[in-house]
């Protein structure tokens, strides 16, 4: 038994046809009450709640899993401002446009590297990754539905996936106060997705004595030197964003107002910026912001909706809460009844 959450989840989709009664621990070692979880509990809480009755039964524990692992664990990065809690409670509200497969293609069960099905997982990702961060900023839409937003695209496959989230983040950059608050580039996201495959397909190796795994290059990481770094984004991306930050950190130092060529800034295509010495500057990006009553009403409600508390990557509880409702299929109890025997979970 163990108290990392990661144990169950590896252990969900391999364990969970098994005759075997699988017990985990999910309470802390020095916790006063210990609580066990059962993954068949598990498993039935899932199969037979409402919200996923669009998703076929066999392949629940499967995504439940992936949801896991894409919003954060050992090995995967976490979104920066957006938690476990908000992804666990749009998947619910959202689960048959996102992981059903009826309407379009794939489903976060579709993780498989060797045969290429991990490209339509792909797609199921991207609608949970645009359902999340529109929903954290409805505001700034004209519908309260992801799935009207979406049907607004009439490209079809990846096209329409990649156009929808183009369009959210573009309706994100006013109302956000930092870059990495914004939905990553549909580059970092395709690398994110593949490293998230690759740790579920070594998990589902967890129960063999060798591991086959596919190279590790392939999919999100880089080797140089014998270390292992995360590639973040594509390459072009990553050259754009040190380009810029070069010119925003070395800029000009004219003292005629930057009009010709003479000016570096103008000269690349940039506009002069905090990092220019310049004088009388005449090559200043002119933009025109107009803020109303109702815009600053609908940034106000869209920084409360952010400020909601987020789950914390090994906060089991409130990840439990959302499968199990009210009626929890965890057994608590005390370390003094740790002795008692025939305990049954209850369910």
């Amino acid at each position: 038994m163990s108290p990392d959450t990661d144990v169950y989840l590896i252990g969900l989709p391999l364990f969970c046809a098994s005759e075997r009664d699988i017990i985990v621990q999910v309470s802390p070692i020095a916790s006063s009450q210990l609580k066990l979880l059962h993954l068949k509990a598990l498993v039935h809480a899932l199969q037979n709640d409402p919200d996923l009755a669009h998703i076929d039964q066999k392949i629940l524990p499967k995504v439940f899993q992936a949801l896991y692992v894409v919003t954060g664990c050992d090995y995967i990065s976490f979104f920066s401002q957006v938690g476990k809690a908000s992804f666990m409670r749009y998947f619910y509200q959202y689960a048959s446009f996102i992981s059903s497969a009826r309407e379009y293609p794939g489903t976060l069960a579709d993780t498989c590297l060797s045969d290429g099905m991990y490209q339509q997982g792909y797609l199921a990702f991207l609608r949970l990754i645009g359902t999340v961060y529109f929903k954290k900023h409805c505001t700034g839409f004209d519908t309260q539905s992801p799935i009207s937003h979406f049907q607004t695209f009439k490209d079809k496959g990846p096209d329409q996936h990649l156009s929808w989230l183009d369009n959210i983040r573009q309706n994100m950059w006013f109302r956000v106060k930092f870059e990495n608050e914004m939905v990553p580039s549909n580059e970092a996201l395709l690398l994110h997705w593949k490293r998230a495959c690759w740790v579920i397909d070594m998990w589902s190796q967890a129960d063999q004595n060798t591991m086959k795994l596919q190279p590790i290059t392939n999919y999100g990481w880089t080797v140089n030197e014998n270390m292992l770094s995360v590639s973040w984004d594509s390459e072009s991306n990553m050259k754009a964003v040190r380009e810029r930050v070069s010119v925003l950190f070395k800029g000009c130092k004219c003292a005629t107002g930057c009009k010709t060529k003479r000016c570096g800034c103008r000269k690349g295509g940039n506009t002069c910026s905090v990092g220019c010495d310049c004088k009388n500057c005449k090559n200043q990006e002119e933009t025109e912001l107009h803020v109303d009553d109702s815009d600053i009403t609908e940034i106000a409600l869209d920084e409360e909706i952010q400020g909601e508390g987020e789950l914390e990557g090994d906060d089991i509880d409130d990840i439990l809460d959302w499968v199990f409702g009210n009626e929890s299929q965890i057994d608590e109890r005390t370390e003094d009844s740790e002795d008692s025997t025939d305990s049954e979970l209850t369910e």
